[in-house]
């Protein structure tokens, strides 16, 4: 009969066991020591893997933010703001609004093209 189910094995119950049970006993514990260094093996091999995949997932995801800013700091390249123009109206058209401070304030004829004009702020 192997003691080996039992979590009470202690040394003087091993010390108590017949020579051959005491042989079968440590083997059958040798055994268990080997399927868990294997077992922890498996889960440190898991858990490395996981954490260079986390790795590369925050490097991606870096590279991701720089392209995001990049992408917005490309898209207000053309961008123009012009500040001080008093407020008319609650409803107002922008766009009608910088061409005529470009024409009357400027002096500039206002034949560029403006896709989109609002206030900020």
């Amino acid at each position: 009969m192997c003691d080996i189910e039992q979590p009470n094995m202690t040394k003087e119950r091993l010390r108590s066991l017949p020579t051959d049970e005491k042989r079968v006993t440590l083997f059958d514990l040798m055994a268990k020591v080997g399927t868990l260094d294997s077992r922890v093996t498996s889960v440190e091999h898991h858990v490395s893997h996981l954490l260079q995949d986390r790795n590369d997932t925050n490097l991606r995801l870096k590279v991701l933010e720089y392209k995001s800013i990049d992408a917005e700091a490309r898209s207000r390249r053309n961008n123009l703001i012009f500040r001080g123009i008093p407020e008319i109206l609650i409803i107002e058209n922008c766009e009608d609004i910088i061409k005529s401070f470009l024409r009357d304030e400027l002096h500039i004829e206002p034949s560029v093209c403006i896709q989109i004009a609002h206030r900020i702020g």
